[in-house]
């Protein structure tokens, strides 16, 4: 410090020298009168403490005042403190403050609430201290103090109470699934004054804070948030808490919205597209009895194409179609349908006939199981058919007497619509040339010699489903032929 000082007495003109002792310089003095002078002086930092002795001299002599002059110790000013903050709950926190004069020093302190069990003064300039804060200190601003011999020293607002840092320590349920909402519970401590939760991207979070150790977060999960692990935080105003990898997304259950085409019929191969979503990683896709999946292709999330083939022996109907992932299995219930083939015609035999005749026919073809209706065309009625098989037809039919001759088309109805082979059956004339059991003229061939049978012959009566021919006059005997047969 400098400073300057009176000095009173007698004879103090013509002064020579003024002294105070070691580190104390006079810089210098002035007297104004006999009875009194002044002095500017300098005290050194380190200058001992305590009373001086003030020396005054000139021509006429010397003379002392014993401790006419006390070095104090200059008052402390404390400049900073690091760290200039600490949390509620901390223990054995260790705090440098800075300052100057601070020697000496009797007394720290950082307010209510906190507490210095120890502290050390490092130098003139420095203080050790350590200290602990209660967790219901107040939250804020302190003052700190330090006393030393030249005073009390204080930094206002040098050091901050703040929150404890908060801490998470479970998360309940801990997964879930893509396009969920759901209430997830936090547990943990410290959860005061929460500011915001997390639970990384693609998921949206409200909040209630239940308890200072428990959390409701509202979450809902984007329907494309990415797949996989995610930190969950909790922030306050005494910082952030994560846990690493607590909380899982998982796929979405899959879901089928429609299916195109949507139908198929018997025997039939063609590719299906099956629109939904969450089809990753899709592990088997199925249309039900009777229909064989291929092969099928994950195009996306949202589609999947299938080659698929119909039995042709498939029940017709509704089938109900799945897709199944890792993360369960989606059904559209009834979702495609399995129709009736069109029957086809591919032969018939005998593929003729002749007029006035009876026959059985086998028609062969495809699909024609249930079979409604048969047809020959004009002049040739179908008396009955049966279905032996979805490949056969057996049908009696008889041909008009008055039966133009012809090829005529045959065809066959079925639920899956009418099967035609044109031209596939033929009305043809008889063999012989002769009669055609009516009328005839010329004569038949009988085969025994007599020249041939006379076709103009007639008989009173005959067998039903027989037709007369002609008599044979070498023998007697009537030349006939069973209706539906060439042989007599």
């Amino acid at each position: 410090q400098t400073l300057g000082i009176t000095i009173i007495g007698w004879n103090l003109t013509n002064v020579t020298n003024v002294a105070l002792g070691s580190g104390v310089t006079v810089n210098g003095f002035d007297c104004d009168s006999r009875t009194r002078m002044y002095a500017n002086i300098t005290i050194e930092l380190d200058a001992a403490l305590g009373p001086r002795n003030v020396t005054v001299t000139s021509p006429q002599g010397q003379d002392t005042l014993e401790e006419g002059f006390t070095v104090t110790q200059a008052p402390a000013t404390v400049a900073s403190a690091d760290p200039d903050t600490g949390c509620q709950k901390a223990e054995g926190l260790i705090v440098v403050i800075t300052g100057a004069n601070l020697t000496g020093a009797t007394e720290v302190l950082f307010g209510s609430g906190i507490t210095v069990s120890h502290f050390t003064v490092d130098s003139s300039t420095q203080i050790t201290a350590t200290i602990s804060i209660s967790a219901g200190a107040a939250l804020g601003p302190r003052c700190i103090s330090v006393t030393t011999p030249g005073g009390t020293a204080t930094l206002v607002n040098g050091f901050t109470v703040t929150q404890t840092p908060p801490t998470i320590i479970g998360v309940n349920p801990d997964q879930a699934r893509q396009g969920q909402t759901l209430d997830v519970t936090i547990t943990g401590t410290d959860f005061i004054n929460v500011q915001s939760v997390s639970f990384d991207a693609g998921i949206e979070v409200g909040f209630s804070v239940d308890s200072s150790t428990q959390i409701t977060a509202q979450i809902s999960i984007d329907g494309l948030a990415a797949v996989g692990v995610r930190n969950v935080s909790v922030t306050t105003p005494g910082g952030t808490a994560v846990l690493t990898d607590r909380f899982t997304v998982r796929q979405g259950l899959p879901a089928i919205s429609w299916v195109g085409p949507d139908e198929g019929q018997q025997g039939e191969t063609l590719d299906v597209a099956i629109f939904g979503s969450y089809y990753t990683g899709a592990t088997a896709v199925s249309f039900g009895s009777g229909v064989t999946v291929n092969s099928f292709t994950v195009n996306s999330g949202t589609r999947i194409t299938a080659s698929i083939t119909i039995d042709a022996d498939a029940a017709a109907g509704a089938r109900d179609v799945s897709v199944t992932t890792l993360e369960g299995t989606a059904t559209d219930l009834g979702g495609f349908t399995v129709t009736i083939a069109p029957p086809t015609v591919a032969s018939v035999s005998p593929a003729s006939g002749s007029p006035g005749e009876t026959l059985d026919v086998v028609i062969t073809g495809t699909y024609l199981a249930g079979a409604e209706m048969v047809s020959f065309g004009a002049d040739i009625s179908v008396n009955s058919f049966d279905v032996d098989s979805p490949t056969r037809i057996t049908a009696e039919i008889t041909i008009s007497e008055a039966a133009t001759v012809g090829a005529r088309n045959v065809s066959v109805t079925a639920s899956g619509g009418t099967a035609v082979l044109s031209g596939g059956f033929s009305v043809e004339e008889e063999d012989g040339g002769g009669g055609n059991g009516k009328n005839g003229g010329g004569a038949l061939d009988c085969g025994c010699g007599c020249g041939g049978a006379e076709a103009s012959a007639s008989a009173t009566a005959l067998l039903v489903g027989w037709a007369l021919l002609g008599v044979c006059w070498g023998t007697g005997y009537y030349l006939v032929r069973k209706g539906g047969s060439k042989s007599r």
